[in-house]
């Protein structure tokens, strides 16, 4: 009910499997067993998550790591740092291009 008031659910979990095009049947009797035997294993699979609160075989999130979150910050900073004083201070040549990349970006 909070989708229709404009809240976000807090988590989302999604369950993929690939399924070849050689293992779907052809004809129109044995589509619709097979189809009613994928609702069925759906069905089963979210009794089974509701149940146990996750899918089966699925990981476990861990908790991210201060050092790697203070390395990639450092580094995005740094960067950015870099290419503002080249962009501000540097040639006429590195301006056209960081201009002409921005350019390309945006389209």
């Amino acid at each position: 009910m909070d989708n229709v008031y404009g809240v976000d659910p807090s988590e989302v979990h999604v369950h993929t499997k690939i399924i070849q095009v050689s293992d779907i049947p052809t004809a129109e009797d044995e589509v619709s067993s097979w189809l009613t035997e994928r609702f069925r294993l759906k069905d089963e699979l979210l009794s089974d998550f509701l149940a146990q609160g996750h899918f089966p075989n699925e990981g476990t999130e861990e908790d991210l790591s201060t050092l790697k979150c203070v390395a990639n910050f450092v580094a995005v900073i740094g960067m950015t740092a870099v290419f503002i004083y080249l962009t501000l201070f540097s040639s006429v040549w590195f301006r056209v291009f960081a201009a002409c990349s921005a350019s390309f970006l945006t389209y």
